[in-house]
């Protein structure tokens, strides 16, 4: 059975780098979206069924780091939703 999953991953990549690995790791499509909390442009994707939302952005929230244990990271991938954590993880370290 599925569970929850908040999955952050980080890259040192460039976002577009990053978006096309995860398109092609998770099979998602992702859709650019604007906004300045996070950092300017991103991409964002909801599963079909809602359930499950991924997201590539800098690592830059309000002009402050997002992920700031992470401060040499220039890329995020959220993964939020009911998905299997360990193959989440698996295809996204393939895809690095």
């Amino acid at each position: 059975m599925a569970t929850y999953t908040n999955l952050v991953f980080v890259s040192d990549d460039d976002l577009q780098s990053v978006a096309a690995g995860v398109t092609l790791a998770l099979g998602v499509t992702l859709e650019w979206r604007e906004s300045w909390y996070r950092g300017g442009d991103y991409l964002l994707s909801t599963g079909g069924s809602g359930e499950e939302r991924t997201s590539v952005q800098r690592n830059a929230e309000m002009d402050e780091l997002a992920e700031p244990d992470y401060p040499d990271a220039l890329t995020l991938v959220r993964v939020e939703g009911r998905a299997d954590r360990r193959r989440l993880s698996t295809a996204l370290a393939k895809s690095a």
